[in-house]
């Protein structure tokens, strides 16, 4: 049912509803009570009055600014413990500098393309930007009414998906006053991850054997017992720094991929191989792996499948794709090893000569085993939501996992095979996920509460710094040109365009605006009638008020 919040105008810290809703909270007999929105908390008067309509909330304006709670956005209320909250505050942690949140306003409209399954409060945050002592922090919160994200001061949000690497000292800040409302708290290695695994026989029988490079004589005798080895950074993304060598006709070759390139050197003796390696490792900063046999033809190729939980806290899978390399290159990630995204059906039966039966087997066996352990892996250390699998079939059609990715794996790729809806399920999935993290489940989604007085004062003058991410503007000049024009061609009454460029370090259009706050609002409104992919499109509105 929608409710509608209008606001007190008296002096006292006030919450008024109906009996019926009162019922349906269950708090009928509740006099007093704190009400909580993220980490503000206000004690406050319950009155229960049939004057009420039945589908309306009235609460003190006083109330509403002591939990500095945006009046654009549409809740949820939940009752725990007889205290009342107010939700979902959803926090987005994108970093440690401010810098690193602009850079990345692009990733923003993915969190709150779904936002009225959502509700509550996104907002985006880096930690330089927290208030320890006041517990607030500023960042860009999701303005749904007209769809940009506002730059704003609020208090710490109720739960955190952190999206990008944190150092110790941050995360153990917020683990220590979130506790398990932190989700995705740690990047797992991959010699960690090999560690938890190896822990259950359902994992353990399908990781081909693995060592942490501690030093070169122990590489050596594990080459010489192998022949054929994959060497990779512990801590290494995209592909990047893997070195294959194998024993072949009394030689020990060396292949690698950088730069698009593949890359191949010969030795005729360990000592030459030894000085080699150890000129690229550092021990106990990699991991040595046996070869597995996935090669096809010239290219090797994996299956990443995403798992994602779901707000009632259950792996789900949404991205499945098959990442195939180039000719001849030892990596199947684009990033390293060129190649394609392909549809794991065309690559079961076109590839692998699989009938319509073996592909569905297949397909069903291979998101099995990524469900199995993610399910294994919660039982190993603190809350993971989010997660990618590597696996391969090798030549006999055995299964094998290549590696696991729980730091900020890619949700676009199922893109290049025509799922355009997969990137912004699995985003869907991640926002209400951190919704339950928050408090709110899906009995709470029932009710939903939207604050009819939301009207600000509009006679003040601003100035607003507005950044714009735009698909595609940083690599089409003319593009780039013919959008800067736009931007500066508003001609309504009592806004000036001060500045509008292109910021080639942040990769953003920047603008600066200047009048009132109707007037901004329109401009606004014109950008984005102007800027089209209206879901891509991502705009951030910093104001303050203008004294001349």
């Amino acid at each position: 049912m929608n409710y509608k919040i209008d606001l007190l105008m008296d002096e006292d810290y006030n919450l008024m509803i109906n009996k019926h809703l009162a019922h349906k909270l269950g708090i009928p007999y509740l006099k007093h009570t704190n009400i909580r929105f993220g980490f503000n908390v206000s004690e406050a008067t319950v009155i229960i009055d049939e004057q009420v309509k039945e589908n309306e909330v009235l609460i003190s304006k006083k109330l509403l600014k002591k939990l500095s709670l945006p009046l654009d956005c549409s809740y949820h209320l939940k009752v725990e413990n007889n205290e009342i909250e107010i939700g979902p505050f959803i926090g987005v942690c994108m970093g440690h500098k401010r810098t690193s949140l602009i850079k990345k306003m692009k990733e923003l409209g993915s969190y709150s393309a779904n936002y009225s399954k959502i509700n509550g409060v996104i907002f985006a945050f880096v930690t330089d930007d927290i208030n320890k002592e006041g517990l607030k922090v500023k960042g860009f919160m999701y303005n749904p009414e007209i769809e940009i994200w506002n730059d704003v001061t609020l208090p710490l949000p109720a739960s955190i998906f952190k999206r990008n690497p944190l150092t110790k000292g941050w995360r153990e800040y917020l683990g220590a006053i979130y506790g398990s409302k932190v989700f995705n708290y740690k990047a797992i290695d991959k010699w960690e991850m090999i560690s938890r695994l190896q822990q259950f026989a359902e994992s353990s029988k399908i990781i081909p054997e693995t060592i942490r490079y501690d030093n070169m004589p122990e590489l050596i005798s594990f080459l010489k017992v192998k022949k054929n080895v994959y060497i990779k950074p512990s801590d290494g993304k995209k592909g990047l720094g893997i070195f294959n060598v194998q024993i072949k006709c009394n030689n020990i070759i060396i292949k690698t991929r950088k730069d698009g390139l593949n890359y191949e050197w010969k030795f005729d003796d360990y000592s030459k191989t030894a000085d080699f390696l150890d000129s690229h490792l550092s021990p106990k900063k990699y991991i040595i792996q046996k070869t597995v046999d996935i090669k096809v033809g010239t290219k090797v190729m994996d299956f990443r499948i995403g798992m994602d939980k779901d707000q009632n806290g259950e792996w789900k899978n949404v991205i499945f794709v098959t990442r195939v390399s180039d000719n001849d290159s030892i990596v199947s990630n684009r990033a390293a090893g060129g190649g394609e995204i392909m549809s794991p059906d065309k690559v079961l039966k076109d590839i692998y000569g699989m009938n319509k039966v073996e592909v569905n087997e297949y397909k069903s066996r291979l998101v099995k085993i990524a469900k199995v352990m993610s399910e294994k892996l919660d039982l190993t250390g603190l809350d993971i939501g989010k997660l990618a699998f590597d696996l391969s079939i090798d030549n006999e059609k055995n299964i094998w996992l290549i590696e696991v990715n729980n730091k900020y794996p890619d949700d676009s790729l199922a893109k290049e095979i025509g799922n355009m809806d997969a990137y912004y399920n699995v985003r869907l999935l991640n926002m209400l996920y951190s919704k339950r993290k928050a408090g709110f489940y899906a009995t709470e989604a029932e009710n939903t509460f939207t604050i009819r007085s939301s009207k600000q004062e509009k006679s003040s003058s601003i100035i607003a710094s507005i950044y714009v991410s735009v698909p595609g503007l940083n690599e089409n000049k003319e593009k780039k040109e013919n959008y800067l024009r736009m931007c500066s061609s508003f001609d309504g009454e009592s806004c000036a365009v001060k500045k509008a460029i292109y910021n080639n370090e942040l990769k953003k259009v920047e603008i600066v605006v200047q009048g009132s706050k109707t007037s901004v609002d329109k401009y606004i409104h014109f950008l984005k009638s102007h800027s089209g992919q209206s879901k891509r499109v991502v705009i951030s509105v910093s104001e303050r008020v203008f004294s001349s």
